[in-house]
């Protein structure tokens, strides 16, 4: 008999700027066991939030940064990190004008 992995439920921070995406919320909760699936689980539960994060080859746009424990994730070497209780995760925005 098969066990299953019990996902880790991880606090993901949403800007402000991007709750439309969200239906209102700042913080959005996401099962996962690694890293890229909670990326994963965070755009099917939010596709209009994967349009404005990703560009259309599926990169972060260049004015997002995602911080994975207040390590910012293009910094790593891959996302297939195992997620932990305790982990959380931080979408910032930049906003310029003038």
């Amino acid at each position: 008999m098969k066990t299953l992995d019990k996902k880790i439920k991880i606090p993901v921070k949403i800007p402000g700027i991007l709750t439309n995406c969200t239906n209102g919320a700042k913080t959005i909760f996401v099962s996962a066991n690694k890293l890229n699936e909670c990326f994963s689980e965070l755009y099917n539960k939010f596709p209009l939030l994967k349009m404005h994060i990703l560009d259309e080859n599926e990169n972060l746009r260049p004015h997002i940064l995602f911080f994975y424990n207040q390590e910012n994730v293009s910094w790593l070497d891959s996302l297939e990190i195992d997620l932990k209780e305790g982990d959380k995760i931080q979408i910032i925005q930049a906003v310029s004008g003038g």
